[in-house]
């Protein structure tokens, strides 16, 4: 999946590492060897300048898609399967008590594979001590 934490202090950004596959659970596609590739357009940030109030306000949100095809046992034929998936993210940024950053992320992912029903995933993770 994508990676994340329901409360978290790691990356936001988790769809890029090498372990996660948005659309599908950690660790689902099985194989011995594996090929990844993801492309993805981060789109410039929405800065907010009167979202809030003083103790507790937005700063910005951030929209991000992305698509990505997976191989896993590429050299070997009997064994090997390719997963494509696509989906978005979205994080916004908030500070409280003037001092604390807190970022929401939003994530949502759909995972496709021929012969395999299409698998969707919803992410939503606190990250707090940024």
């Amino acid at each position: 999946g994508f990676g994340n934490n329901w409360v978290d202090r790691g990356d936001e950004k988790r769809y890029r590492k090498w372990y996660a596959f948005p659309g599908v659970e950690l660790n689902a596609l099985a194989g011995r060897s594996f090929a990844r590739s993801t492309a993805e357009l981060n789109l410039p940030p929405l800065r907010f300048s009167r979202v809030g109030r003083p103790g507790f306000f937005a700063n910005w949100i951030r929209p991000a898609v992305f698509a990505g095809v997976a191989v896993t046992d590429p050299d070997r034929r009997s064994f090997r399967r390719t997963t494509g998936n696509v989906g978005a993210q979205l994080d916004l940024s908030i500070t409280t008590l003037s001092a604390l950053d807190l970022m929401v992320s939003v994530g949502q992912a759909v995972a496709f594979e021929k012969g395999v029903k299409a698998r969707h995933e919803t992410m939503i993770s606190l990250k707090v001590l940024r």
